[in-house]
């Protein structure tokens, strides 16, 4: 019979113990990293100061230079617009001011290279717990976004909000409703423990919802949330139905429209997704259910990567998938 050392014991617990403390930064964050493409200051700022107060978070303000050096000096060509030097530093600056105005300790970042490598970076040296960013809706919605390139990587809970003039003022409002879009085909343990927490961090309602696509099997969907809770990792669903008021939903159709339709029609605050399995490409019809989702919807979504991995495991991960170096320390 095989034997059991105490050291295992003791990684064991060790690794439930960082779990816990993992659940509880991203839910309730001391660091959040706030990334701006300096157009979008008005709602990047309005989403911070909401989401920092509550917790008395310090945020690190980032923008990243793109491309090389020129005649000019160093630019940004962030949706299409160039930016020098001196001009993102002076934006940065302001926009750091108003936040510390508010009582929101602020740290300006100004970086230079691939947006996507830069983020990750910065996020790992600096162990944020959470990671904001802007999205600026399109009507022809191609293209994989900045924050799909670096959800899968990023080990910690990215937060998008779509770019408007004229953000919806919600600041009175405390945030009541929370949703998991639920995927069967992937592992939602971690999905399920974080939405859960949060909900129970805001004193929210959780709502797990899953849309069955047309062409599914029709006699499913009679007896639908009993079907999706029996295949739903159980000790996960008996944790969340303790921490929060919980409902199961279930949709036919098209997945992205009714997730957004939900979150419409029942003023949701959060919608949580998974990251997008497959690439975006430019050019392509076939865009993943997050990116739509991202594109169109009213409240601000939060990416979980596919494998929640944490920065301690992240090199291993990356060796063996072949992720380019830049991304390791």
């Amino acid at each position: 019979m095989a034997t059991i050392s105490r050291f295992d014991f003791k990684a064991v617990e060790t690794s439930r113990s960082l779990t816990a403390k993992v659940l509880r930064d991203w839910c309730a964050p001391q660091l959040i990293l706030a990334v701006t493409n300096l157009s979008d200051e008005d709602t990047l700022l309005f989403h911070v100061i909401r989401q920092a107060r509550r917790t008395t978070a310090k945020v690190l303000l980032a923008h990243v230079l793109e491309g090389r050096p020129s005649r000019v000096g160093l630019t940004s060509r962030t949706m299409g617009i160039a930016y020098s030097a001196d001009f993102a530093l002076r934006a940065l600056e302001r926009m750091a001011y108003k936040l510390r105005w508010v009582g929101i300790p602020c740290e300006p970042v100004l970086l230079k290279g691939d947006p996507a490598e830069e983020i990750l970076d910065l996020a790992k040296s600096r162990a944020v717990h959470r990671i904001l960013l802007t999205i600026r809706s399109e009507k022809r919605p191609l293209g994989r976004t900045l924050s799909e390139e670096i959800a899968p990587w990023a080990g910690m809970p990215v937060c998008v909000v779509r770019e408007s003039e004229s953000p919806v003022v919600k600041c009175d409002r405390p945030v009541r409703e929370i949703t998991l879009a639920l995927s069967l085909h992937s592992d939602c343990d971690t999905s399920l423990a974080f939405a859960a927490r949060l909900a129970q961090e805001h004193d929210a309602g959780l709502t797990l919802l899953h849309v069955i696509e047309e062409g599914e099997d029709s006699e499913f969907i009679e007896q639908a949330p009993e079907a999706i809770a029996s295949l739903l990792p159980a000790g996960a669903l008996r944790e969340a139905e303790l921490l929060c008021p919980l409902e199961i939903v279930v949709r036919r159709g098209d997945p992205a429209r009714e997730i957004l339709r939900y979150g419409a029609d029942t003023n949701q605050d959060f919608i949580i997704l998974g990251a997008p399995q497959s690439p975006c490409a430019l050019g392509s019809e076939e865009v993943s259910v997050a990116h739509r989702v991202l594109n169109e919807t009213r409240c601000p979504a939060i990416m979980l990567g596919p494998s929640h991995a944490r920065w301690d495991t992240m090199e291993v991960a990356s060796i063996v998938s072949g992720f380019p170096h830049a991304f390791v320390a």
